[in-house]
C-alpha cells in the first residue's frame, strides 16, 4: 500500500504540474494588442506598419473613425503579422490576418484607408479603393484629404 501510495502521489502531481503550467502558458504572457491608428498596431511591443495602405491620421477628421474601424475589425483576436522586411517610421511594414482576413484589404473595402502612393507593389488593393469610393463608403462617404496631402500640409 505504502508503495503504490507513492506512485499514485507523484502521478497526481505530476497531472497538477502539467495542467498548472499549460494555464500558465495560455495566461502568463497575453497578447498584448493596441491599435494605434487606422494603418498602426502594436503586438506585445512591436509596431507593424498595415503594408500598403495610408489611413487618415488621428487628427484628421475621419481619423478617429478609421482608427475604430479597425479596432472593431480586429475585434478580440490576436492579429497574425508577416513583416515584409520594409520599415516606416521605425514601424515593422507588414501584411497582417484575423481570421484570415488581410487587415490592409478590409480597411480599404471599408472605406477607411486609402492605397498608400508610396508602395509601388501594393496595387492589388486598388480594385478595392475604387469598389469602396464608387459606394461611397467610410471616408468616401465626404470628400476625404488623402493622409499624405494632409501631412504635407502640415
Amino acid at each position: 500500500v505504502g508503495l503504490w501510495e507513492g506512485v499514485v502521489t507523484r502521478i497526481i502531481a505530476a497531472a497538477l504540474v502539467t495542467v498548472a503550467l499549460g494555464l500558465l502558458a495560455a495566461n502568463a504572457w497575453p497578447s498584448t494588442v493596441r491599435v494605434i491608428d487606422g494603418d498602426t498596431i502594436a503586438i506585445e511591443a512591436v509596431v507593424y506598419r498595415l503594408e500598403g495602405v495610408d489611413a487618415p491620421e488621428l487628427l484628421q477628421a475621419e481619423g478617429r473613425a478609421a482608427r475604430a474601424a479597425l479596432v472593431e475589425l480586429i475585434g478580440p483576436e490576436r492579429p497574425r503579422c508577416a513583416a515584409t522586411g520594409a520599415r516606416s517610421y521605425e514601424r515593422r511594414v507588414a501584411v497582417c490576418y484575423v481570421r484570415g482576413i488581410d487587415l490592409g484589404a478590409a480597411m480599404v473595402v471599408s472605406g477607411w484607408a486609402f492605397v498608400d502612393p508610396d508602395w509601388r507593389y501594393t496595387t492589388r488593393y486598388l480594385a478595392l479603393q475604387s469598389d469602396a469610393r464608387g459606394r461611397g463608403v467610410g471616408a468616401w462617404a465626404g470628400k476625404p484629404v488623402m493622409p499624405w496631402v494632409w501631412r504635407r500640409s502640415r
